[in-house]
């Protein structure tokens, strides 16, 4: 077997009544049960971003000290997962930040979207967010995992319910996930990413 895939889950809401600590704390658990996988959550919401954006344009590089930490995580990852929220059909400000904030540490790498919501399970978010990566030379996964009608899920002060399904589904495509990541770090290794 080669070397774990480093997966770096990215917690997109930063909202201060968010689900997706709820999320991110469940897949987090998920891919820990898998062997091929080394993960790093990222909380954005404990992120030093600039409020004003950096007169650098990020293809420089030239970072300010919070996000030089970030895009370090971001350039240590073989692959991500978003977890992200729906919000007015499309994903969260702090993740399009994020995403902004930095620029080769993205590139030739693969991920994976976990968007969670209401009767949708944000899957609007998710199909907004492809477009985003594919910018960013991310390859994403064909399929998604969407979690709905979140709050049922994730009841207070209780362990996650009635998941099996989308468990059954996120063991899948983690396996592909990992096929592609391997893929893509095993040609950067030899050929970095243009």
């Amino acid at each position: 077997m080669s070397n774990p895939t480093r997966l770096a889950i990215i917690e997109g809401s930063t909202r201060e009544q968010r689900q997706g600590e709820n999320v991110s704390a469940w897949f987090l658990n998920h891919v820990r049960q898998n062997p091929r996988f080394d993960t790093d959550l990222i909380k954005l919401v404990e992120i030093d971003f600039d409020i004003v954006q950096s007169p650098h344009h990020p293809r420089t590089g030239n970072y300010s000290a919070g996000v030089q930490a970030f895009a370090d995580r971001v350039a240590a990852a073989d692959a991500f997962a978003f977890v992200t929220p729906e919000y007015n059909h499309s994903f969260p400000a702090s993740l399009k930040q994020a995403l902004d904030s930095c620029y080769a540490e993205w590139n030739g790498k693969a991920a994976v979207i976990v968007s969670y919501g209401g009767l949708s399970g944000g899957v609007r978010a998710a199909e907004q967010l492809r477009p985003v990566l594919a910018g960013l030379a991310v390859a994403t996964m064909r399929d998604s995992i969407s979690v709905t009608s979140v709050a049922t899920h994730f009841p207070p002060d209780s362990p996650p319910i009635e998941l099996e399904g989308v468990e059954k589904a996120a063991a899948s495509l983690l396996m592909e996930l990992d096929w592609w990541a391997q893929a893509l770090a095993a040609k950067r290794a030899v050929d970095p990413y243009p």
